[in-house]
């Protein structure tokens, strides 16, 4: 009787499909939670509206034939990754192209569900709030650069509350490829649709070529990357930091080339922070694996720290040499925008009430907005890191510097919400642990219905949400 009760109990603790459904439906009761807060109690979560809360979105209801090319497109991917993408003797270099391919594929037609091309090109539309309307205020990159702070008040919503980055991105590509809102946004996500190659490396690099596999297929089909890819600026907000990502975890691996790759994560970091403030996340990151090293692995301390000093001198030197060429100040800018977006937001430290409830729904957002499979076997694997840390005395730096810099930011009140599409910069950081746990832990046909399980989730919040950007 007690080896059948103790049977039972492992197949209840390690089945997926039964904790997806759990944490789904304790989703929900949260869902009613943060809209009673909001309706009765006059807990103010950010703008969140409580029939959708903690999802920064409205209800609205998109079906029509553009879904079945969506639908399509998905299936097609999840097919072709389990006859080629997922073999090992595809080579990279037809691998990574081929991925690159498909992510901008599957982010236009999942876009397109909002209605066809209009809605995959609407949000450059918006003069007041989205950065296609402060590219003629460009002219040229050292003149922008040098009036940012001047014209702050005259930018369109969100080039007040980022960095020049974006305005500046969309005139590169006017240049590249003329004015036009089908290439700001078809430029958009084949710029994002670079993310494939830090990812795969990435992994490639801590785990192994069959996990790397695993990453960049879960990758593609993750909710949030895809849905606001191909509506915003988040997309390739995204590209720098998971740069950054990859040549940090170089350094510290590749003794011989370890001042290059340093010196790449500085650069990588710097241009990040000029296209998002939520570049400072990374570096966050990177300290506490620094931290993490310190107590449990004192072997990779040296190289750690060489190699943010040279990626700390790298980032100083970089912005030193753009005021001295253009007069931009990156901190009288980063003041400017944190006044803009206190005074819309608040601080979130009005009172403690607020405080804590805006902390749980950032987390909570993020992590239905990356995706509810993903989620619970990223929570399997936390499961399994701290055994790994308690009973073994081992630690696996990326994994457990990501949970603490996760709740770290959840709680910080630097970000008031939105971060379902605010954060898909830390998805591989999500994503490869997920691998991992999938490639070790669980059977390959398992990959395939996560991954059906994360296009069905996508589809349906793109069908009944409209989430604005």
């Amino acid at each position: 009787m007690k080896n059948k009760t103790k049977k039972f109990l492992e197949i209840i603790s390690s089945n997926c499909i039964l904790h997806i459904i759990i944490l789904t439906f304790f989703f929900w009761l949260y869902h009613n939670y943060a809209a009673d807060l909001i309706t009765k109690h006059g807990v103010k979560l950010g703008v969140l509206d409580p029939k959708t809360a903690p999802i920064y979105a409205h209800l609205q209801t998109k079906i029509n034939s553009w879904l079945i090319l969506a639908i399509f497109s998905l299936g097609i991917y999840i097919t072709l990754f389990r006859i080629f993408f997922e073999k090992p003797k595809l080579p990279e270099y037809v691998l990574i192209p081929a991925l690159m391919i498909f992510l901008v594929i599957i982010d236009t037609t999942v876009a397109m569900i909002d209605g066809g091309i209009k809605p995959f090109v609407e949000p450059y539309t918006r003069n007041t709030l989205e950065y296609y309307a402060d590219v003629p205020k460009v002219h040229n990159i050292k003149y922008f650069l040098e009036n940012y702070v001047n014209m702050f008040n005259t930018l369109s919503g969100h080039s007040q509350t980022h960095p020049p980055g974006g305005a500046i991105f969309l005139w590169i590509v006017s240049k590249l490829f003329g004015k036009g809102l089908i290439q700001a946004a078809f430029a958009t996500v084949v710029f994002t649709s670079i993310t494939v190659i830090p990812v795969y490396y990435l992994a490639k690099e801590y785990y192994g070529v069959n996990i790397a596999r695993y990453a960049a297929g879960l990758f593609l089909v993750t909710p949030n990357m895809v849905m606001f890819t191909a509506t915003g600026m988040d997309g390739p907000f995204a590209v720098f930091p998971a740069l950054s990502i990859f040549f940090f975890y170089k350094a510290i691996s590749n003794k011989k080339l370890s001042f290059l790759y340093s010196f790449l994560t500085g650069l990588a970091l710097a241009f990040a922070m000029i296209m998002n403030y939520t570049a400072t996340v990374i570096g966050l990151f990177f300290v506490i694996v620094g931290l993490i090293a310190l107590i449990g692995k004192r072997e990779k301390i040296k190289s750690i720290i060489i190699t943010l000093a040279i990626a700390g001198v790298t980032f100083v030197v970089f912005y030193v040499l753009l005021y001295f060429w253009s007069k931009f100040n990156i901190i009288a800018a980063f003041r400017a925008a944190y006044k803009k977006d206190e005074k819309t937001m608040g601080t979130g430290y009005e009172n403690f009430a607020k405080y804590f409830h805006i902390s749980i729904a950032n987390l909570f957002a993020f992590l239905i907005g990356v995706g509810i499979p993903i989620t619970v076997l990223w929570l399997h694997e936390m499961g399994g890191e701290f055994k790994r840390i308690i009973f073994d005395r081992k630690v696996d730096l990326y994994i457990l510097a990501f949970f603490i810099t996760l709740i770290g930011i959840s709680f910080s009140t630097l970000f008031t919400l939105e971060v379902e599409r605010i954060w898909i910069f830390l998805v591989p950081l999500m994503v490869i642990p997920v691998a991992k746990r999938l490639y070790e832990k669980h059977k390959k046909w398992e990959l395939y219905v996560i991954m059906l399980l994360l296009s069905v989730q996508m589809v349906l919040m793109e069908v009944f949400l409209y989430t604005h950007w």
